[in-house]
């Protein structure tokens, strides 16, 4: 028996960064897909956000993909304009830089960053703190 796959097309959003850990992209994917559902007033099943290693396309950096997890798309991405986008980041940036504390905690850090490896001074240093 053959497994079943379900493809269909989505829109996604590439954010690319200078050279970065994988602890310091997945930290971003995850404050990332947080902020994006409160800015956006969508459900955890209408986006994603995922770490994507440098390399993955020959010739990029890494950094991270928005995907709409809808058919075609619910227009999530496409609203993610430079300027929009720009917003979230920094809603991102002012969370993390605000905490006090040194490398993530449960005020400003997603509980699967804090289970994994938080490095939240890479994410900082990423969004330009």
């Amino acid at each position: 028996i053959e497994p079943v796959v379900g493809r269909y097309r989505t829109r996604t959003r590439l954010v690319l960064f200078p050279p970065s850990s994988p602890a310091s992209l997945f930290h971003l994917a995850r404050c990332l897909d947080e902020m994006l559902l409160a800015h956006l007033i969508a459900r955890d099943e209408d986006l994603e956000v995922f770490p994507v290693p440098p390399g993955l396309t020959p010739g990029l950096p890494g950094g991270v993909a928005i995907i709409d997890r809808f058919v075609q798309g619910m227009g999530a991405a496409e609203a993610l304009d430079l300027r929009a986008l720009g917003e979230v980041l920094q809603w991102v940036r002012a969370t993390l830089q605000t905490c006090p504390c040194n490398v993530g905690c449960q005020e400003c850090t997603p509980i699967e960053v804090l289970e994994a490896c938080p490095d939240k001074t890479s994410v900082l240093r990423l969004l330009g703190a």
